[in-house]
């Protein structure tokens, strides 16, 4: 039995497993039954779960699939509790895992473009993937970010975050924030693809032989 899989995503916030040999899986097995085809879905979602823990585990220790990201800025490792980049997308509700069948095609998904994710976390998910420049005048919350980031350079002055109050106060003439690009999706499926093809075959044959997975 064998599985092609590619991967797709707008942005990089998500790999698309698409399977479309489902006619060979068919021939593989003596008979695709009622009983085998919520087996099989159930051997996929189990290995999708895995690989989501997987992807958390790696953002919390800074960086995906044994490479590290690149370091903080001094304006974040100051004032956040968390020194390791991206850490806050291995958070609860971030991350998703998702099967879906359309005709002869499964379509299985984990990144951050779930059934049930925020608008506003994949919006952070694509700019962190992807990097750029990010318009320092651009309307957020009421105000421009140039403006907004000098109360929060004033409230850090005030009180804790002193030493990176300054880092706030931007000039008049800086239009441009750089945000670094630190991929996730597409380095975390090269490295874990071989593996994921092999488990969702042995859950398989586990959970026909009555195993619990």
């Amino acid at each position: 039995m064998s599985l092609a899989g590619m991967v797709t995503g707008s942005a990089g916030s998500q790999a698309k497993f698409i399977f479309r040999n489902l006619a060979e899986i068919k021939r593989d097995l003596d008979k695709w039954d009622s009983k085998r085809r919520p087996v099989a879905e159930t051997a996929i979602k189990v290995e999708l779960y895995r690989l989501r823990k997987r992807m958390q585990t790696d953002l919390r220790q800074g960086g995906i699939a044994g490479q590290q990201f690149a370091p903080l800025r001094v304006v974040s490792r100051g004032t956040r509790a968390s020194k390791k980049p991206l850490a806050a997308l291995a958070g609860a509700g971030v991350i998703f895992y998702n099967v879906e069948k359309q005709g002869d095609t499964t379509h299985m998904s984990v990144g951050f473009d779930g059934p049930r994710s925020t608008k506003t976390w994949r919006r952070i998910a694509h700019r962190v993937q992807e990097g750029g420049d990010v318009d320092a005048n651009m309307h957020i919350f009421g105000s421009t970010l140039k403006k907004l980031w000098r109360r929060i350079g004033g409230d850090y002055k005030k009180g804790r975050g002193k030493n990176v109050a300054k880092y706030y106060f931007l000039r008049k003439e800086t239009e441009k924030l750089q945000v670094p690009e630190r991929k996730i999706v597409e380095p975390f499926w090269d490295a874990n693809k071989v593996e994921a093809e092999k488990n969702i075959l042995s859950n398989f044959q586990r959970k026909m032989r009555g195993e619990r997975i």
